[in-house]
């Protein structure tokens, strides 16, 4: 490729990125500000800091279904049976991999073993 080309392709490819991150600024400060009046129009009674216990106490009491005693004990159930699952699934994989190496073991004694005359 000539040099000349080569330095357009270069210099076009700068004014692209420069244009794209242009972009990607003034979208940023568009949710930016779209994200500031969102929160001032929706301002709480209460002052609330960010990733605190008293922010997710408050979102999950607003948003969060409350779970009855069913749900729970539904829950329960099938975190156990979750977990029976990984364990015979566990044990399966034990059993299979002892089976393989026993039957290799096997395969090896009968292939050197010596033949009775």
């Amino acid at each position: 490729m000539p040099p000349a080309v080569a330095e357009a392709l270069t210099e076009r490819q700068k004014e692209i990125t420069e244009v794209l991150q242009a972009k990607e600024d003034q979208a940023r400060e568009m949710a930016s500000t779209r994200a500031t009046l969102t929160s001032q129009a929706k301002s709480p009674k209460t002052q609330l800091l960010a990733g605190t216990l008293a922010e997710t106490i408050a979102a999950s009491s607003r948003w969060a279904p409350n779970a009855s005693s069913v749900d729970i004990e539904e829950l329960k159930r099938e975190s156990a049976s979750i977990k029976r699952a990984a364990l015979i699934r566990d044990l399966e994989l034990r059993l299979l991999y002892v089976s393989i190496t026993l039957f290799f073991f096997w395969y090896l004694i009968a292939q050197f073993s010596v033949p009775k005359i």
